[in-house]
């Protein structure tokens, strides 16, 4: 009950599919913590329950200061939307566990995942790094954002649900067209079975009903079948599931030989870092990003060695400046032989 109570409540708000799996989830677990399974025992909950259960996440869970946010958050809202009380000041201990910095790939190791991807997954990753953009954003893309006149791309309801432009890579324009006359094919034929359907934003459906079988309004990267929405029931051309991407992603990876961790989004992070290392100003980056505040973007600016003028350790400095010595006057004043080299441990991995 208080989860469906839940579930209502962030959508009448307009919140996110991925918003509510996750808020969802943390309620769930925190009622199971509680053994709250009705609204009448949530009465019952008080402010030092829920900094109690914060507090756990970061002593027993050891989790990072988001995943602590992201729990705080969902009971924040479930406390003022569903129970319609004052949460208050949430003093909970606070999560220590450092920020990870963005992995970033170099513009060689980007050109080794993208020559091991093809057809329509290559598209996808040539639009995450030529345009920023993040996975769900990419996917979501319709037919309707693509302005080739302009050469930009309009990116609707991201993160925060604001909107932005970027420009379209000039190298994906042909692609895309072959890919939207493809696309178009694909259209006609639902239109002949009388199964053509998308799902449409906010009131749309409403307001022009006639909408969800335009060929504007369709997903670009397309599902290969028809599925049920779950919260209109309505079956739907949707678009392909980021999973199938991610297993196409760690293919390409291990066959281009990076031992990187690479995700969908390090193509968006390394973006943010190639643009800042050719000049582009961090004002103009962020709004590409569609980042609400500059300190967010500031993150890329950890890593910004310009591949081809790398910065020098001080120590590669020290050995430029000086006169190596031959190899036979080392081994002279070496206090180590060849046998007390090999006896040396190892040394460790720096964390």
């Amino acid at each position: 009950e208080p989860i469906q109570a839940m579930r209502i409540k962030l959508r009448l708000k307009g919140r996110s599919d991925n918003t509510e799996t996750a808020y969802v989830k943390w309620l769930r677990r925190f009622l199971s913590s509680m053994n709250v399974r009705t609204l009448e025992q949530c009465g019952n909950i008080r402010k030092d329950h829920v900094v109690a259960f914060l507090t756990d996440l970061v002593v027993d869970g050891d989790v990072a200061p988001s995943t602590q946010d992201q729990a705080f958050y969902s009971l924040l809202f479930f406390f003022e939307h569903v129970l319609e009380r004052e949460l208050g000041d949430v003093d909970a201990l606070r999560s220590t566990k450092p920020k990870l910095r963005p992995t970033v790939m170099s513009k060689r190791e980007v050109q080794g995942v993208l020559e091991q991807l093809v057809g329509v997954w290559l598209i996808v990753a040539q639009l995450l790094y030529g345009c920023g953009l993040r996975i769900s954003e990419a996917l979501r893309l319709r037919i309707k954002d693509f302005d080739f006149d302009q050469r930009q791309i309009v990116i609707h309801n991201s993160k925060g649900k604001k909107s932005r432009l970027v420009p379209l890579p000039e190298s994906l324009v042909e692609d895309l067209k072959r890919l939207i006359d493809n696309r178009r094919r694909l259209h006609e034929r639902d239109l002949e079975n009388g199964v053509a359907s998308v799902w449409l934003p906010h009131a749309l459906e409403r307001k022009l009903p006639n909408a969800h079988r335009e060929f504007k309004w369709q997903f670009l990267f397309a599902s290969g079948r028809h599925s049920k929405n779950k919260r209109t029931g309505k079956m739907h051309r949707h678009y392909r599931h980021r999973d199938s991407f991610s297993q196409a992603l760690r293919k390409a990876v291990a066959k281009s030989g990076l031992e990187k961790y690479i995700t969908s989004h390090t193509f968006r992070h390394s973006f943010a870092t190639h643009l800042l290392q050719s000049g582009i100003d961090i004002r103009t980056v962020q709004e590409l990003l569609g980042h609400q505040d500059v300190s967010t973007t500031m993150i890329y600016t950890h890593v910004l060695f310009d591949e081809d003028r790398p910065v020098l350790s001080p120590l590669d400095l020290l050995t430029k400046s000086t006169t190596r010595q031959p190899p036979e006057t080392i081994q002279k004043n070496s206090n180590f032989s060849d046998s007390s080299l090999a006896d040396l441990p190892l040394a460790e991995t720096p964390t």
